[in-house]
């Protein structure tokens, strides 16, 4: 587990591949789960139950934290109100941001 937040009753727990290092390397939950998910698991506090999974099938491996972010449909690895976050112009099927503006 890297990462726990909460959304109403549902908790966003982050899951993280062991990296194979002398620190992490040969822990005791790699032999009872041969393999492990980079992803976020919801499960509802209520029940205790899983209620959803978002897995990163290729490209991530580790996370480090996870935050719910409401009201937030398109988030980017940018400060929100930054030069760069300004210059991004998103919608549902596209991402770009702008160059800096000439003369700049």
């Amino acid at each position: 587990m890297r990462g726990l937040d909460f959304a109403g009753p549902y908790a966003l727990i982050g899951l993280s591949q062991i990296r194979q290092s002398n620190v992490f390397g040969g822990l005791a939950v790699k032999e009872r789960f041969p393999r492990l998910l980079c992803g976020v698991a919801v499960v509802d506090t209520r029940t205790g139950r899983p209620v959803g999974m978002f897995e990163f099938s290729s490209g991530l491996h580790e996370l480090f934290e996870v935050q719910f972010l409401p009201g937030i449909r398109r988030p980017m690895i940018l400060p929100p109100g930054s030069d760069e976050a300004e210059r991004a112009v998103t919608s549902r099927a596209i991402a770009y941001w702008l160059g800096a503006a000439a003369g700049a």
